[in-house]
């Protein structure tokens, strides 16, 4: 895993993640190290009320459903825009031709004895039709890691208690359509659901589901404690576990929606693309999808084991690490967030200020089930899921990371860096990243804030995306790979990290000029996305509709470039910088 600044958190967050893996298909959301299946608490979950619990570690203290809300025998016809499912039975609000569901949860809440438990399935639905008319509150996070690409939220709109999904269906809930289950990104420390809107796609005739995982340090915490508590003798992984029960949920309960089960396209963008490539390689994620789109991280990257983890934790929390785990549990969530804003958010790498190699504090790990190897050794052997793929990039993705490190723009700081990160392959990753000295002629200090963006992006979010491409395409002829360079108006820069979510999500722009200058065309061009992005949830293909021209991925290495211009189909995106990437990871990662 990586350390990066990625969508959905604020600039200064960090990292990015490596992969998963483990055993067969898991038929409940309950997973290794879990306690057994607790009954649900009979306050309900957040969709039903916005209460957050008075201590952040106690038991939720929501308001009950509606006192008109009234029992309804599993055998009885539903009202109109009413799902039952494994959780409850719940009735969604319709307009324009969708029916939207908001904050049903997929498990126990993970608070009290439950902090840092694998997610637990629930056992006591609640009881009658209860309206899933708000949203479930955000995951606990450290402030400014929730500024997500809708703009700031509301620190108080937060708690441990929050895994819920949303659901944006085709009204009538019938058939059996098409599934896109959608994950955030925000560096794994940041994000929430709620913001990615997944009408267009109810349009177009796909049940959209989005969800809230666990983050940061209650979400990828590992402890000798929670080992001890793990038939497994393992822990961490909380949130990629969130996700895989995410899943498991929608598998068990999509029908009731109007979709198909064996149908599901795993959607994310930045830590929820990795999150994605993770999923791809999880044995544990067997057979739970057909489809896969990765935007902006495919993994590909190293990962610290379990033991590694744990001994980078100590170093990195002292005194707080030596205490037992129950006393860790007793802590308000402000208290374990001060933690986590006080701790580095990367361990290991050439030490240098901006070292793309170093390995996150909070990410993933292999623990040996989930995650039986870091992703990229898992792709080399064969052991993946071999579905439909659209994968892609924006054209600097790195960029947007050298925003807050503008110290780095002299030619010296930059050479120092690369030089202390790639070591014996400099001459490769020089010529692959070239920048002239200061006072020769054609130096430019926003070229090499341009190169250092390519720096850092090449290995965290793009290598991954062609290695990825390249190893399906041996066994799936329906691989799409993409980039985007399409440029904003007022766009001071390259198209940078997130620079496709606005056509992916129309609407949502995020904090860049996108947002302050109109973009005439930008309708238009997000039309064509969501039309083609549909069409793959659909078939695995993205040509038939508006887009034509899309080649499938061989040997040639093409891609789709979303230009000014419009889609044109090219070769060798970012070839390179990712060719210095791969002599890297060969030398010192084979």
């Amino acid at each position: 895993m990586r350390h990066i600044w990625i969508a959905g958190g604020s600039a200064v967050a960090a990292l990015a993640f490596a992969a998963c893996g483990g055993g067969s298909n898991v038929t409940s959301p309950s997973v290794p190290g879990g306690a057994p299946p607790v009954a649900a608490s009979s306050s309900p979950h957040a969709g039903a009320s916005a209460a957050a619990s008075a201590a952040p570690n106690a038991p939720p203290t929501n308001l009950p459903p509606s006192p008109g809300a009234t029992a309804v025998p599993s055998s009885a016809a539903l009202p109109a825009n009413t799902a039952r499912t494994t959780s409850g039975t719940y009735s969604g609000t319709d307009a324009g031709g969708v029916t939207v569901f908001k904050g049903i949860p997929y498990a126990q809440p993970p608070v009290g004895a439950l902090r840092w438990k694998p997610p637990q399935p629930i056992v006591s639905p609640l009881p009658g039709i209860v309206a899933a008319t708000n949203f479930g509150l955000a995951c606990e996070q450290a402030p400014g890691a929730n500024e997500s690409v809708s703009g700031p939220m509301n620190q108080s709109a937060e708690s441990e208690d929050c895994l819920y999904l949303n659901v944006y269906a085709p009204s009538g809930l019938s058939g059996r359509k098409p599934v896109d289950l959608w994950i955030y990104g925000g560096s794994f420390t940041g994000g929430y659901a709620d913001p990615y809107v997944g009408t267009p796609y109810a349009q177009k005739g796909v049940v959209f589901v989005s969800f809230d995982y666990r983050l940061g340090i209650f979400g990828y915490f590992s402890h000798p404690g929670l080992d001890g508590e793990s038939p497994q003798h393992i822990s961490g992984n909380q949130g990629a576990y969130d996700q895989l029960a995410a899943l498991q949920w929608v598998r068990d309960n999509i029908a009731s929606f109007g979709g198909d089960p064996n149908d599901i396209t795993i959607h994310g963008e930045s830590a929820g693309s990795i999150s994605v490539a993770g999923l791809m390689v999880s044995p544990l994620a067997s057979g739970l999808f057909k489809h896969a789109i990765e935007e902006s991280g495919a993994g590909w990257d190293d990962t610290n084991t379990l033991a590694q983890q744990e001994r980078a934790y100590n170093a990195a929390f002292p005194g707080f690490y030596t205490q037992p785990i129950a006393s860790l549990r007793a802590l308000p969530a402000a208290s374990l967030v001060a933690e986590e804003e006080m701790a580095p958010s990367t361990v290991g790498g050439a030490g240098t200020s901006l070292d793309p190699y170093a390995t996150s504090l909070f990410a993933p790990i292999v623990d040996g089930r989930l995650l039986p190897m870091d992703d990229r050794h898992m792709w080399l052997s064969g052991r993946f899921n071999p579905a439909d793929l659209l994968v892609g990039n924006c054209e600097n993705e790195g960029y947007l990371f050298t925003m807050s490190d503008v110290q780095l723009e002299t030619y010296p700081t930059f050479e120092s860096n690369l030089s202390a990160v790639y070591g014996s392959l400099t001459p490769q990753a020089m010529a692959a990243y070239p920048v002239s000295a200061p006072g020769a002629t054609g130096f430019n200090a926003s070229d090499a804030m341009y190169q250092l963006g390519h720096f850092l992006g090449d290995p965290l979010l793009v290598y991954g995306s062609r290695q990825t491409a390249r190893t399906l395409s041996q066994v799936n002829r329906n691989v799409f790979r993409y980039a985007f360079t399409r440029p904003a108006p007022g766009q001071n820069g390259p198209d940078t990290h997130i620079c496709e979510i606005p056509f992916v999500f129309p609407g949502l722009y995020p904090i860049t000029a996108q947002q302050i200058v109109p973009d005439p065309g930008a309708a238009s061009y997000a039309a064509t996305i969501v039309d083609a992005w549909s069409r793959f949830m659909k078939t695995g293909n993205p040509n038939g509709g508006q887009i034509n021209n899309w080649p499938a991925y061989d040997k040639t290495d093409p891609d789709l470039n979303f230009t000014g211009a419009g889609p044109i189909p090219e070769t060798g995106f970012r070839q390179q910088g990712l060719d210095a990437v791969d002599a890297y990871h060969r030398l010192n990662n084979p």
